[in-house]
Order: C-alpha cells, then structure tokens, then sequence
C-alpha cells in the first residue's frame, strides 16, 4: 500500500516510477519529467509504512527517527543520485521523507559516529509529500545534480590545467575509480579510489601483499598469460564446472570477450 500510494503521487505528476525487483535497499527508480519531457534528474526511494506512527515520534516532537539498516545508508551515502526514505502512515495517509544523503551530512557534522546494525534517520514531521513536498523534492534533487555536475567541470578543468602548465597527462575514470597521472619523463603514476580500491584491498589481503605488490603480481600474471596466448593460442581459465584452471584454445575475439566479461563481473561484485 506504501508502494502504491508512492506511485499514486509520483505519477499524478508526470513522473515515471520503476519497481527495484532485487532487494538492495531501494524499492523504486523515479524519474523527474518536465512539460512531459524526460530531464536527466532522477532519484531511489526506500518505501516504508507504519500502523502507529506514534513509535517514531521523537520524544521532543516534530521529528520521526525511522531505523535503516547501516549497511544500507553506508552505500546510499556514495550514491550520485539522491537516496528519499519515505514512511507512509496508515491512519493519517500521510507519507513523510527526507533525503538520506542530507541526513547523513548533518550526523557527521555533530559528530555522531556510533557504530551499530541499524541507524535512525531523522524525517521532519513537516515533511509530508504533498504538492509543497514534491516541490521542495525536486528543488533538492536538481540541486545536488547540478552541485555534481560543478564538481564534474571542476576535475576538468583541473586536468586542463595540469597538462597545460606541468605537462602532465591524466586520465581520469570515475566509472572504473582509476586516475592515470602521466609525468613528463617519469613515467605514470596510478590510483585508485571507490570500489576498485576496495577491491585491490580485497585481493591483498587474500595474497597476503601490500596493494601494490597484488597489482604487480596481476599484471605480470595477465601479461605471461596473453603471451602465452600469442604463442600457443591458448589462455588460462577458470573452470565453471570443476573450479580448476585449464587452458583452452581461444581466438583473439574470444579472448577480448572474455576479459570483457571478467571486467563486467567485478563490476557486479563491487554493485552487490
């Protein structure tokens, strides 16, 4: 009924909702249509309703602390897109929200770095979503995305600026979380950042390395084994059946197909 009574407004104003069918926290995909006009603003929702809304009432008023899962808000705090937790009450028909992002903003800003399964997101008995609400919502969604979208210029021009004036040579993937600085006669140097970081980090760990002697260790694996490929048209892979490493004979547009699908499956992995 949360869901339905969310569809029910999004839609009344001209709004397209998407149901999230795998549960990893958000429930719907709305995006924001202007005049009839898809525009590129758009936001999650996590829907939750209540029967008594009263258990949410903070004991000062004026505000529901409505629980989350920490796991949850960790990964909404990274997302691009605006995160709304709404908690639709039953008897009143009301549905209140609050943007998470903001919420975990102003947590850090008093300090407030209890460790715990669940956090409590503060929502504003004010925020009902109503015709006002779904104003204010949208004022904050494009706000943000055009704050992203400054920030987005900003590495650019501090790219341009860098290559101009020092000669360095930087590509820079936020999809990937690589940034490649290339220093006049030194060589390049790498970093990473966001999921593939963590992911180095991962991989350390199991091999019992720093970061950097893992990535060393895999380059030279990926390049002794395209070697091998080059010379006996074979490359090492793993078995989905057995689990053991095998060679097989691969074309070239095998092989890219492969390691294109491999880079698309630690995508997924740093998703989930």
């Amino acid at each position: 009924m949360s869901v339905n009574q969310l569809h029910r407004v999004f839609e009344g104003a001209g709004w397209t909702v998407e149901e999230i069918s795998k549960d990893y926290g958000e429930d719907l995909l709305v995006r924001i249509f202007e005049r009839h006009k898809a525009t590129q603003l758009k936001f999650f929702v996590q829907a939750k309703a209540t029967d008594h809304i009263t258990r949410y009432l903070d004991r000062r008023g004026g505000v529901l602390n409505v629980p989350v899962k920490a796991e949850h808000a960790e990964q909404w705090g990274g997302f691009h897109e605006p995160v709304i937790l709404t908690i639709w009450d039953s008897r009143s028909g009301n549905t209140f929200w609050i943007c998470v992002q903001d919420a975990l903003a102003k947590r850090a800003q008093v300090g407030d770095s209890r460790s715990s399964k669940t956090l409590r997101i503060p929502i504003p008995c004010e925020n009902v979503l109503n015709s006002e609400g779904l104003r204010r919502l949208c004022a904050i969604i494009r706000a943000r995305h055009k704050r992203l979208a400054r920030e987005r210029q900003g590495a650019e021009v501090l790219r341009e600026f860098l290559a101009a004036r020092m000669g360095f040579e930087i590509e820079y993937s936020p999809e990937r979380g690589i940034v490649f600085l290339g220093k006049p006669g030194k060589g390049t140097d790498v970093f990473f950042f966001g999921a593939t970081s963590n992911q180095l980090l991962a991989v350390a760990g199991k091999l019992k390395k720093s970061p950097k002697q893992a990535l060393l260790a895999a380059i030279k694996n990926l390049s002794r084994d395209i070697e091998e490929h080059e010379q006996s048209g074979k490359f090492r892979v793993m078995s989905s059946r057995t689990g053991k490493i095998e060679s097989r004979r691969m074309t070239q547009e095998q092989l890219r197909s492969h390691l294109l699908k491999e880079l698309e499956r630690l995508d997924q992995e740093a998703v989930d």
